[in-house]
């Protein structure tokens, strides 16, 4: 009878969630687990709560939910998926090292060092691509600290660079743009030179110099060659260079 009373009102929750009524669900998905213990299908209702309590955004309770399936039935297809929803919940929560000493309490789930090194720096760009700065400025350190010749170093150091200049921390934004315009040539190499060039001048020309000096002989465009010889001859002129704040000064002109 138990069995069969387990079933009719798994059935129902079924129903419930394919009427996206996912409170109704929720509440007789947890009624089958509680009053029917022994339901040959508990581990999936177990599964589809902890899947809707994510989608609640009840984190706590979805990773205590799920944390039943990965230990209570290891080795299934639900406790992969279960597992899989945890390590969302992590990222999401934007704490993927969290996760990481998670799976390492669980004696059967390995976490390769690409993939520890593909989740924390995911974690925090997903949090500036959000226009979160301030969230993913730790998060873009962590990656740095773990990973500071990994594959996102470049691409975390700009990206942490402008979450701080975002947040008016120009002295560090200038540190981590300094190491970006110091590195070979790449994608954010023009963009960090005039950042760090902008960031250092009025506060150290000599380095704002050196940026801005640098990007006038590598620039790729007139508009950054342009921005460059600006940049020039302000420092220039604050640090009472008049002659090469006169010879930048000349150089515009002939540009324009």
């Amino acid at each position: 009878v138990d069995a069969a009373q387990g079933i009719e009102a798994q059935t129902l929750a079924n129903t419930y969630l394919a009427l996206n009524e996912n409170a109704k669900a929720l509440e007789t998905y947890q009624k089958v687990v509680n009053n029917y213990p022994n339901n040959a299908n508990r581990v999936d209702c177990l599964g589809r709560i902890g899947m809707l309590q994510y989608q609640a955004e009840k984190y706590d309770a979805a990773l205590k939910t799920l944390d039943k399936v990965v230990r209570e039935y290891p080795n299934t297809q639900q406790a992969k998926a279960a597992l899989s929803t945890i390590k969302n919940i992590y990222m999401d929560k934007g704490t993927p090292d969290a996760y990481l000493t998670y799976a390492n309490s669980v004696g059967n789930v390995k976490v390769s060092k690409t993939e520890q090194e593909d989740m924390i720096y995911q974690s925090a760009e997903n949090k500036y691509m959000d226009e979160k700065y301030k969230d993913a400025e730790p998060g873009f350190k962590s990656y740095l600290a773990q990973f500071p010749t990994g594959k996102y170093s470049e691409k975390a150091e700009y990206y942490l660079a402008d979450c701080l200049m975002r947040m008016k921390d120009t002295t560090q934004a200038a540190s981590y743009y300094y190491k970006v315009a110091s590195r070979p040539t790449g994608q954010y190499t023009e963009k960090a030179l005039l950042n760090a060039g902008k960031a250092y001048q009025g506060k150290d020309n000599q380095k704002a110099i050196e940026m801005y000096s640098k990007l006038n002989q590598i620039a790729s465009t007139a508009a950054n060659r342009n921005k460059a010889q600006i940049g020039l001859m302000n420092a220039y002129y604050d640090m009472d260079d008049y002659s090469n704040a006169i010879s930048s000064a000349q150089s515009i002109l002939k540009t324009d």
